[in-house]
């Protein structure tokens, strides 16, 4: 799967009417990993611009150093607000539809 295939969950997701950021948001919490928190402000940041509040709480609650936003992908592209390593091309990669 990887992250395409997340992005593309998440996409459906915040188009359903089971969309419910709060509830995510206190999914990933519970998480107790500030990764996931970082990985769900930059879609959130990507995708549901709006959402300001939770966007501002993953930055407070995520982890400090980096990883990379998909550890199967090669990342050389730092995206520093997340801490998160990305494929430089990350836009495309992202929009690309899987066969």
């Amino acid at each position: 799967g990887g992250i395409h295939c997340v992005a593309d969950i998440f996409i459906n997701y915040l188009k359903s009417e089971h969309k419910n950021i709060k509830v995510l948001f206190e999914y990933a919490k519970l998480r107790l990993s500030g990764v996931v928190l970082k990985r769900l402000g930059f879609l959130l940041e990507k995708y549901e611009r709006c959402e300001f509040g939770t966007i501002a709480f993953c930055k407070i609650l995520m982890s400090t150093g980096t990883v990379k936003l998909d550890p199967q992908l090669n990342a050389d592209k730092l995206i520093t607000r997340w801490g998160l390593w990305v494929p430089y091309d990350i836009e495309s990669y992202l929009s690309r539809k899987r066969a």
